[in-house]
């Protein structure tokens, strides 16, 4: 980001970058949301296939993230 080329985020405590921040809370979100499908999942509320799908889009937006 424009931000991180001016220099944020380097200062002597280390802080994150808003875009390390950011794809560190995305991928919290993604590994809740991946808890929530399997629960369903498990109580019957959702079959496999669905899962399957699902969990493939989250791998997707994962690796999607890896790649910034």
């Amino acid at each position: 980001t424009a931000w991180e080329r001016l220099g944020g985020g380097t200062g002597p405590r280390g802080e994150e970058t808003p875009s390390t921040v950011y794809r560190r809370l995305r991928r919290e979100m993604l590994a809740a949301g991946r808890e929530v499908f399997v629960r369903l999942r498990d109580e019957g509320r959702l079959d496999d296939e669905v899962l399957n799908r699902v969990m493939h889009e989250l791998d997707f937006e994962e690796a999607t993230l890896e790649r910034d």
